[in-house]
């Protein structure tokens, strides 16, 4: 039997449209087995307000109105809504595998007495754990409660520590302690689970970024890489695919080499796993093919490069 009669055809392609005219629109593209100057197809309206979509696809949430956010199956359109006083939440984002919905609102005692950052099962639209939670970490939801890419170990990150959780948030398993914590980024790979955390320039010490697996080796922290540098007051953590290695991109407001008016920038490549069991991973200042300010950094989507 050919190759061609065997493989099952692609997934339908979907794309979301949002416009003052028609609200949020689902549509369907062709699958290229048409004519291609074929029109999309609305396959669903869905209002208006502010849409997230889980990664796999299967699961968007709408919000933003003075409704309660609703939770679509993409599989059926099935709706549900979420309690009362999730209206006007504008602040949400799905676990990676979508089993999970994070939602942050403004702190409010009355309303959100057990913290207004809430994490939803989306088996049965059950509450699965509320914390506290003032403000942010800058980068939303995942900078400061983040899964791993299996969804069986979470991390939670609060004035210098991170918490470690299982993946149903019912029971702490460990804590990271990092003073000075500003961000940190979870690995999207499975175990060992990694974790990288950024410390920013304070009193004149250098920045830091260390990295952390989970569960420990014997007798350590978790720390398995670290990498200090100044002229660092903010950065960005970039996970490879497969959790081996973080592009670690640093930014401050002002280049003191007068070489950018839009600030200095560094690029650094850090790996989660030594190659011998007490040594640090390997670390490095990534080489610029000419000098000059980093505008992005990606990975290569399938091969970890």
């Amino acid at each position: 039997m050919s190759e061609l009669a065997t493989t099952a055809p692609p997934p339908p392609l979907r794309l979301i449209r949002r416009s003052r005219t028609h609200g949020i629109e689902v549509l369907s593209a062709p699958d290229g087995r048409k004519d291609e100057n074929q029109a999309l197809d609305i396959v669903q309206h869905l209002g208006r307000g502010v849409v997230e979509t889980a990664k796999d696809g299967s699961r968007l949430c709408l919000g933003g109105g003075s409704t309660p956010l609703e939770v679509v199956d993409t599989g059926d359109w099935r709706r549900r809504s979420l309690p009362d006083d999730s209206s006007g939440c504008e602040r949400f984002s799905f676990s990676p595998r979508g089993s999970y919905l994070i939602t942050w609102q403004r702190p409010s005692p009355d309303q959100f007495p057990d913290g207004s950052l809430r994490c939803w099962s989306l088996t049965d639209l059950s509450l699965a754990k509320a914390f506290h939670c003032k403000l942010l970490n800058r980068g939303g939801i995942d900078a400061t409660l983040a899964w791993s890419g299996d969804e069986k170990v979470a991390f939670h990150s609060t004035t210098n520590t991170i918490s470690i959780y299982d993946g149903s948030l019912r029971e702490k398993l460990a804590t990271i302690k990092c003073d000075s914590l500003k961000a940190f980024s979870a690995s999207p790979g499975m175990i060992p689970y990694g974790v990288a955390a950024f410390v920013p320039e304070i009193k004149g010490r250098p920045a830091q970024v260390k990295v952390y697996q989970f569960p420990f080796p014997d007798d350590s922290d978790g720390q398995t890489c670290a990498k200090s540098f100044y002229r660092a007051q903010d950065c960005k953590l970039t996970w490879s695919p497969h959790g081996h290695g973080v592009l670690v991109q640093t930014h401050t407001d002002v280049d003191a080499t007068g070489g950018s008016y839009y600030g200095g920038t560094g690029l650094y490549l850090m790996q989660s796993t030594p190659k011998k069991k007490g040594e640090q991973a390997f670390e490095c200042l990534v080489p610029l093919p000419k000098e000059g300010p980093v505008a992005a950094a990606e990975w290569e989507p399938t091969k970890g490069k």
